[in-house]
């Protein structure tokens, strides 16, 4: 990988064979760069297929996984009242949209349509 970055390669960091170093999410400040780094299926010594980015083509080689440090509680209570809200929400709006369509059939006059 190291030897083909080398010879193919046109961005800096070429001349370490391809080498990024340990990275985070938003490091390269590209989502799509991001979704395919830091997916599930990405595991250590696994590449990845050829994406396109901000710079142009990648293919990422993961060397060494290190493990994410677990945030506080207080810091993701509200993201997880947030997200029980949105859920509780959408339960709510789906049994009252079944309940709308079991009670309510609506009247179609097909020649009013346009």
């Amino acid at each position: 990988f190291a030897a083909l970055a080398r010879e193919r390669s046109i961005v800096a960091t070429r001349d370490k064979g391809g080498d990024l170093g340990y990275m985070k999410p938003g490091d390269k400040k590209s989502e799509q760069f991001d979704a395919v780094a830091f997916a599930d299926t990405l595991e250590s010594g696994k590449t990845s297929s050829i994406f396109k980015g901000p710079e142009g083509y990648y293919l990422i080689k993961v060397e060494a996984l290190r493990g994410g440090e677990v945030p506080a509680m207080d810091k993701v209570w509200d993201d997880i009242k947030r997200a029980l809200t949105f859920l509780k929400q959408q339960q709510k709006i789906e049994e009252l949209v079944g309940k709308l369509a079991r009670e309510y059939k609506p009247d179609y006059y097909e020649s009013e349509i346009k």
